[in-house]
């Protein structure tokens, strides 16, 4: 979560911790596969679980709401397959991101 919190957030424009659940797919989907080297499938998964178990503390204590936790930790559900065969493309070399 340090890095999510510290190195993502802050990359192109600083986000609040309470915002970034709105920045989770772009990087679970994107950024985490182009700039983590380490990125794998089992870091990715991982990566999913620590977001959404911070979440729900930030929920919790009442940082975040109830209904964009559940929304998040749907989103992150629906769309895993997803991450892993964007992962599985680029390090097939069959696929581009755009910078």
């Amino acid at each position: 979560m340090e890095f999510f919190l510290n190195d993502y957030l802050n990359y192109y424009e600083p986000t609040k911790m309470e915002d970034g659940t709105a920045l989770v797919y772009d990087f679970l989907s994107d950024w985490f596969i182009r700039k983590c080297m380490w990125s794998s499938e089992s870091s990715l998964k991982e990566f999913a679980a620590s977001i959404k178990k911070f979440y729900k503390c930030m929920s919790e204590n009442n940082h975040i709401s109830t209904e964009t936790y559940e929304e998040l930790c749907d989103m992150i559900k629906e769309n895993m397959d997803y991450f892993l065969e964007m992962m599985d493309d680029y390090d097939n070399g069959d696929f581009y991101f755009p910078l």
